[in-house]
């Protein structure tokens, strides 16, 4: 399966609390231990209007792993077959953990971020 986590710097090692607006997203393919690092080219959006297909194009990717995310977003990600997985975790290293043990649950109605307010000043209440 190949993964696709938000994350705060190129170095890959924390993941972004919102998914739509993370500088960067990490995908790695759990079978073949392959990884890669790209820019976010969608980082800067109105809210509501975030493309992640876009921003993901052409990387093959089954699934999103974040720990905070629209649910335009989830909507606009599962129509193009990409499932969309909830994290408490703030280590990509740690996730990776997670996905060896299938250890994922999905965002449930009502847990997903409103407005970028409520992420960028106090956090998403998931």
């Amino acid at each position: 399966m190949k993964l696709c986590i938000p994350t705060v710097n190129f170095e890959a090692q924390k993941i972004s609390r919102h998914f739509g607006s993370a500088p960067y997203f990490f995908i790695y393919d759990t079978e073949t231990g392959v990884s890669e690092v790209i820019a976010n080219s969608n980082k800067n959006h109105e809210h509501n209007m975030c493309n992640p297909v876009g921003a993901i194009a052409g990387k093959n990717v089954d699934a999103v792993v974040c720990f905070g995310i629209g649910e335009g977003a989830i909507r606009n990600l599962e129509r193009n077959d990409i499932k969309v997985y909830k994290t408490d975790k703030s280590l990509i290293s740690d996730i990776l953990e997670d996905s060896k043990k299938n250890n994922f649950s999905t965002f449930e109605y009502g847990h997903t971020c409103s407005s970028h307010d409520r992420h960028h000043n106090a956090g998403c209440s998931h």
